[in-house]
């Protein structure tokens, strides 16, 4: 799924995205820096992503390192996925 993403931000939340539904729960929190690595990212650029996301609202924290999708992230994944 996460090579359909152009930016990476999308990236970023399509990775988030999979792996939460592989868990069986959108909702679910993962450590940002797993997702980023998991991408190919640095922590600085996981680190700037995930601010910006968590501004936009796509994204909610659970903790000091870990996020999940917010109805607004979960809408967005499933445009981009929708658009492909």
């Amino acid at each position: 799924m996460t090579q359909r993403a152009q930016t990476k931000d999308q990236r970023f939340l399509l990775a988030l995205y999979e792996r939460a539904i592989q868990a069986g729960d959108v909702t679910t929190s993962f450590s940002r820096f797993e997702i980023g690595e998991s991408i190919g990212l640095q922590k600085k650029a996981i680190s700037t992503i995930s601010r910006d996301l968590l501004q936009c609202n796509f994204l909610k924290k659970d903790g000091p390192d870990n996020v999940y999708l917010t109805k607004h992230g979960e809408q967005l994944v499933l445009n981009i996925l929708e658009s492909q």
